[in-house]
């Protein structure tokens, strides 16, 4: 009886999933939608059956996406389902929100990862040369645009021009930037949906609660110590490895700062707007964001939230 209910979900899981395939395959307006849906079904499934029925629902869910739209169509969905397994194993074993975001992005920077090295290696394309490309193709054309009007904004280009040589070295970071990203776009878009399928799905601590280690302040000075006496050359192997843990770490003081500024108004009983006004502020001011980084490595250098909590 057990095995034939298994079966069933198993079959609607695959089905659900085909559907949303479709739809993000080939309809461009609902894709930018549908695909966040995509390893709604494997999560759902994963929760309620474990490891092994969910792996076998997921090769068949491939198969079935060759079947649909060729090689394409089952390396998108490999690239959304197995972060979906992933996360939604580790909801069956009643693991925390965190650990389910991390065990989803971990998922999803191998399949980036993965997904980077296939398309250099076997179709000789670098999607970082492709970008640089059309950034300087759309250069070209404002500078032409910019001669017609009669300005030259030679040191803008120059500028622009230093940074895309720069890009290459920030692959790591934004691999992982963006599979942390995409596992709580996933994992916010998923909860409701499942805790409304009964799946205990459970809760996020508050914003104003998220704190980091206090060591990581410690790595971040060691990093920036060896930033600007270290004199590391862009040639040298140190350089990348340096400047992607400089820059996660400059994130990771980003999030500390927000969530400073949340526990602040929340502590001081103040409208619950301003923290969100400071959060869009900050990702659309870029100034503002150093601000909040300078308050995050404040608030975990000197403990300020158990200052405030003592006055």
């Amino acid at each position: 009886m057990k095995q034939t209910k298994t079966l069933i979900e198993g079959a609607l899981t695959v089905a659900i999933f085909a559907v949303i395939l479709i739809m993000t395959m080939f309809i461009p307006v609902l894709s930018i939608v549908s695909m966040w849906f995509l390893p709604l079904p494997m999560i759902f499934f994963a929760a309620k059956n474990g490891l092994k029925p969910s792996f076998l629902v997921l090769v068949v869910a491939i198969v079935i996406a060759l079947i649909i739209s060729g090689p394409l169509a089952m390396a998108f969905a490999a690239y959304f389902l197995l972060p979906g397994l992933v996360m939604g194993f580790i909801l069956h074993m009643k693991k925390s929100a965190f650990a389910i975001l991390l065990g989803g992005s971990l998922t999803n920077m191998a399949m980036l990862l993965i997904l980077y090295g296939v398309t250099v290696g076997f179709f000789h394309l670098d999607p970082i040369n492709m970008v640089k490309e059309t950034i300087n193709q759309s250069m070209a054309t404002a500078e032409k645009l910019s001669k017609v009007m009669g300005q030259e904004p030679k040191a803008e280009m120059a500028q622009i021009q230093a940074q895309l040589k720069m890009l290459p070295y920030f692959i790591p970071y934004l691999i992982v930037l963006t599979g942390v990203i995409q596992a709580l776009v996933v994992e916010l878009v998923s909860t409701p949906i499942l805790r409304r399928l009964r799946v205990g799905f459970p809760t996020w601590p508050p914003f104003r609660e998220w704190h980091f280690p206090r060591s990581l302040i410690w790595y971040y000075l060691a990093v920036l110590i060896i930033m600007l006496l270290g004199n590391i050359q862009p040639e040298s192997w140190l350089f990348p490895v340096v400047i992607n843990i400089y820059y996660l770490l400059e994130t990771v003081m980003v999030v500390q700062g927000l969530s400073f500024i949340f526990f602040f108004a929340h502590a001081k009983k103040m409208s619950k707007a301003f923290p969100i006004i400071a959060v869009v502020l900050t990702v659309f001011v870029p100034y503002l964001m150093y601000i909040v980084r300078i308050l995050g490595i404040i608030d975990l250098g000197f403990d300020m939230r158990e200052r405030i909590k003592k006055k």
